[in-house]
């Protein structure tokens, strides 16, 4: 007989995990954006120059970086049960 109780949890959590390390390196990159933005604006007073438009695509590539690794990390080494049960 099929088990039909849904994805497991280890999976999900380690979606929740990746989503949520994602959301945390886009507000990262946002900051460092933004630093970024004002120091090259108060040098050259252009941000559109492709030296910064690349220093964020690299930020933007590290945080997708960071969350693939924080969904494996997950999914290799799922918490113990008895922290999830403590934590309730």
């Amino acid at each position: 007989m099929a088990d039909h109780s849904g994805p497991s949890p280890v999976w999900m959590a380690a979606v929740e995990r990746a989503w949520r390390t994602l959301w945390q390196g886009f507000i990262s990159d946002a900051l460092i954006s933004i630093g970024l933005g004002l120091l090259v604006l108060l040098e050259t007073g252009d941000i559109t120059s492709p030296l910064f438009w690349t220093a964020v695509g690299l930020l933007v590539g590290k945080s997708f970086l960071m969350s693939a690794a924080s969904y494996m990390a997950r999914i290799k080494m799922p918490p113990k049960e008895e922290d999830v049960v403590s934590k309730g």
